[in-house]
């Protein structure tokens, strides 16, 4: 599948015309060429993505082969795996969970690589064709589980699904311990009651 990717992205620039070519074509044609040119920046970004993510597993696996290796003593093989390693590029950390902000929720994630002040981050529970470099904008630490909020009208994080969404706690049942809660996301708003340990207060 990766093969086919990488030789579609070099055989789908060749389609392309000049500028002045392409202002002669009638209309059809150029409707053509824009479907091409956007099917090629997708597949750039799928093939760009799909070898970052397979270099960020191959680093972590020759780590895994390199610290065995230690342990068994076998320092000159640990060494010539960590010289390896250091090839792929990019450092790699150990799989470390976070948050990740796409489309206004915060999604589990694990940091694979980093690179600078960027992150290649596995969104959990999808697959690896989501895995995306993202910059400390949209990446935040997992805190602790923090204590049950009570503080109505206030702005809150409601977890729903795989997600928090923004929202706020309408009235409690401290009796059944739960919140019933405002979500509010890109216009669209709901409520529900839920569990004290789905709402928490707003962390970024």
């Amino acid at each position: 599948m990766l093969r086919t990717a990488c030789l579609l992205v070099a055989i789908l620039p060749a389609i392309a015309v000049s500028p002045a070519f392409a202002q002669e074509l009638p209309p059809e044609a150029k409707d053509v060429l824009d479907v091409a040119e956007r099917d090629r920046v997708t597949i750039q970004k799928q093939a760009d993505a799909a070898i970052t993510a397979r270099q960020a597993r191959l680093a972590l696996d020759l780590k895994s082969v390199e610290r065995q290796l230690r342990l068994q003593g076998k320092l000159a093989a640990a060494a010539r795996v960590a010289e390896e390693s250091a090839k792929v590029g990019g450092a790699v950390v150990a799989e470390k969970r976070v948050e990740v902000e796409w489309n206004g929720q915060w999604y589990p994630a694990k940091v694979l690589k980093t690179e600078g002040q960027r992150s290649f981050i596995h969104y959990e529970n999808y697959g690896p064709e989501w895995d995306e470099w993202v910059g400390p904008n949209r990446i935040r630490t997992v805190e602790a589980k923090p204590a049950v909020s009570r503080d109505l009208g206030a702005r809150h994080e409601v977890e729903s699904g795989d997600a928090w969404y923004p929202g706020k706690i309408l009235k409690t049942d401290e009796k059944a311990r739960r919140h019933y809660v405002l979500y509010h996301t890109k216009g669209i708003d709901w409520e529900e009651w839920v569990p004290f340990d789905r709402v928490r207060p707003l962390t970024k």
